[in-house]
């Protein structure tokens, strides 16, 4: 399963997220696997089924999550992982989602590429990534060894397509959140 994190700008799904979903979509389909999407916020579970075309959509949603609040998304993005185990996870290689999985990598102790480009599978499995570094002047390939694979997706590197197909499931995921989260 490719798991994909959303981010939320403006009461909507953001243009880097739909990126997202659209890259872990292709993933998904040179991996024979499915798609679910986390989505983490202050009211957001109308946007749940707005995510057509994916398996299904974890919910996290607590007053206090208006906006990005690290700690808080790093622990519920840690258990999403725990609870769903994927063998990906894709964020948009925001500053946000940057900082979110290299704190679930330090979390979990996994490896994490940032800034993908390119995505390459063989016999169902993602083997290599592309990664721009230095402003995109300088690419590279990496190889990403631990499981779940830890990626950000660099921004505009994939084209957004429609979202489309059946509605998703939509899944409630609690996690107790305590002052130091926040």
């Amino acid at each position: 399963m490719v798991l994909a994190i959303v981010e939320i700008q403006n009461k909507a799904l953001s243009e880097t997220s739909l990126e997202t979903a659209t890259a872990a979509r292709d993933i998904a389909q040179k991996t024979n696997d499915t798609v679910e999407v986390l989505l983490i916020g202050k009211e957001v579970r109308a946007l749940a089924p707005t995510l057509k075309g994916v398996k299904s959509v974890l919910v996290t949603e607590e007053q206090h999550l208006d906006g990005y609040v690290p700690e808080a998304f790093a622990k519920i993005t840690t258990e999403a992982i725990v609870k769903k185990s994927p063998k990906i996870v894709l964020a948009p290689g925001t500053d946000s989602g940057n900082d979110l999985l290299a704190r679930v990598a330090a979390r979990l102790n996994l490896g994490f590429a940032s800034n993908c480009t390119e995505f390459f599978c063989e016999h169902g499995a993602l083997k290599k990534v592309t990664r721009s570094n230095w402003g995109g002047s300088l690419l590279e390939d990496a190889e990403v060894l631990s499981t779940p694979r830890l990626l950000t997706l660099q921004p505009h590197a994939v084209s957004a397509q429609p979202l489309d197909g059946a509605e998703p499931a939509i899944e409630t995921l609690s996690v107790t959140l305590g002052d130091k989260d926040f």
